[in-house]
């Protein structure tokens, strides 16, 4: 049985300028238990090819639009999009930095584990860009 405490700490990450909520594990493992962690988000494009397909999965979310007009209109609401978003991910480097602040997150985490001996490893999960999800957990 793995027993977990947790407490909610603010402000406790080492990511510079993110200001989140911390949780900190005491942790008791009993024979050979894994502790995994996933971090998940939203997501975002990378790069600006990447603007269009984000955009599309996006809007293609089930619960945004009605199911009978969900592709469609996700289609030409990301095509449509696509140019006023690739200007302002341009504007701030070409890309969104979600993905290297999570992945920072996720590493900053892994160590603050370490350092506390719970061996654990930490995956990230995007909902509308790679690595999604579902891909994250394989």
């Amino acid at each position: 049985m793995l027993r977990v405490s947790v407490e909610l700490i603010r402000g406790a990450t080492r990511v510079p300028k993110l200001q989140i909520p911390c949780v900190m594990f005491s942790v008791a493992l009993v024979g050979n238990e894994k502790i995994g962690v996933l971090l998940l988000n939203l997501g975002g494009p990378e790069t600006l090819d990447d603007v269009q397909p984000f955009l599309f999965n996006l809007f293609a979310d089930p619960p945004r639009l009605f199911r009978f007009l969900q592709k469609p209109l996700a289609q030409f609401i990301s095509i449509a999009r696509s140019p006023k978003s690739k200007d302002g991910y341009a504007s701030i480097g070409g890309g969104s930095p979600l993905r290297r602040i999570t992945d920072a997150q996720a590493e900053e985490l892994r160590k603050a584990l370490c350092d506390k001996n719970v061996p654990a490893n930490v995956y990230v999960g995007m909902r509308y860009r790679h690595p999604f999800t579902e891909e994250a957990i394989e």
